[in-house]
């Protein structure tokens, strides 16, 4: 007994658990391949003047791929949300100081989020690689 019985131009079907066809699982978002200077960044700090960064954003176990827009942003840099269909993402200049990139997949069609992943990045400054940072000549 029980479940749903739908009436087709081929006939009968019948959904015994009609609720895991229509229960979506819950996006995810998920940030790889993390690039400094077309390098993979290993986690530590990045010297300032570095070249960019680059990352790519998924959601892994997504059914409805076309249907996704991953939206992102480098808290203290960007005032509001970047946007990438592709999941593409590229900061080409990155300020010194501790950062921290923020991402989320978004159901265009639902207007559904998954939780917001993020990692911190540290930009280093050399002592010397500015000048008001430089030690003072001793005369």
């Amino acid at each position: 007994g029980g479940g749903l019985w739908i009436g087709t131009s081929q006939g009968l079907s019948h959904l015994r658990d009609p609720t895991s066809v229509l229960h979506q699982a819950p996006l995810a978002i998920s940030i790889s391949r993390v690039m400094i200077d077309r390098r993979p960044w290993s986690g530590g700090p990045i010297a300032f003047k570095s070249g960019g960064l680059t990352a790519e954003l998924g959601s892994p176990g997504s059914t409805t791929p076309s249907r996704l827009v991953f939206r992102y942003r480098v808290a203290g840099v960007d005032n509001g949300w970047n946007q990438s269909s592709s999941g593409q993402i590229s900061y080409p200049y990155l300020p010194w100081g501790h950062l921290r990139l923020i991402a989320q997949a978004v159901d265009r069609l639902d207007h559904t989020a998954s939780p917001p992943a993020a990692f911190d990045l540290i930009v280093a400054v050399e002592i010397g690689a500015l000048p008001w940072l430089s030690p003072s000549p001793s005369g």
